[in-house]
């Protein structure tokens, strides 16, 4: 679904990759448009993109470099980076215990079960007042249509849980309820 909505742009070309089966040693991405072609192999093809994505992919799935390379393409190159929860993301991934730790803006090494936990069941997502003018939540450029979007946001099925946001963090949103598991507000 990503991929679709970011082929909607014109302006936006998306290279969209799967895991062969991310619960093995070592997980394989592949291509979906090249299956002989994975993540970027050098540090000088990673640098040809602006922006990574990671959605419920395995550590595994990455070599040492890799994750490396996206710290330096972030840091010093200026490109963006998104973790997308999921089974194998955030605490749950062990994600924690690599450099893109640094990258995220949430605390997943906290101190207990929360940093490794999921919660499973509906969850309305709401807007604090800080992140409603974020670029983020602008679908449309009409501003009474794109809160008429916002409000009809679908239900949740879940999330991954974390104990807190890192200092100068922005929540985008929060779980309109306390989750069962959660020490604190859960962050998406």
């Amino acid at each position: 679904y990503l991929h679709d909505a970011l082929q909607e742009d014109a302006n936006i070309k998306c290279t969209s990759l799967s895991v062969n089966n991310q619960y093995e040693a070592r997980a394989r991405l592949v291509r979906i448009d090249d299956k002989s072609r994975g993540f970027p192999t050098t540090r000088a093809e990673l640098f040809s993109y602006d922006v990574v994505i990671c959605s419920d992919i395995a550590r595994a799935s990455f070599t040492a470099e890799q994750l490396a390379w996206t710290v330096e393409l972030v840091g010093k190159r200026g490109g963006g980076f998104a973790m997308i929860g999921g089974n194998t993301s955030f605490g749950s991934g062990g994600w924690d215990q690599t450099v893109w730790d640094g990258l995220i803006p949430v605390d997943m090494s906290g101190q207990g079960l929360a940093r490794s936990q999921n919660y499973w069941g509906p969850l309305r997502v709401v807007i604090p007042p800080q992140a409603q003018g974020h670029p983020i939540w602008r679908m449309v450029d009409d501003p009474e249509r794109n809160r008429k979007i916002l409000a009809a946001m679908p239900i949740l099925g879940g999330t991954n849980l974390t104990d807190r946001l890192k200092p100068a963090a922005t929540a985008l949103g929060l779980s309109a309820r306390p989750l069962a598991g959660s020490r604190g507000v859960t962050v998406f």
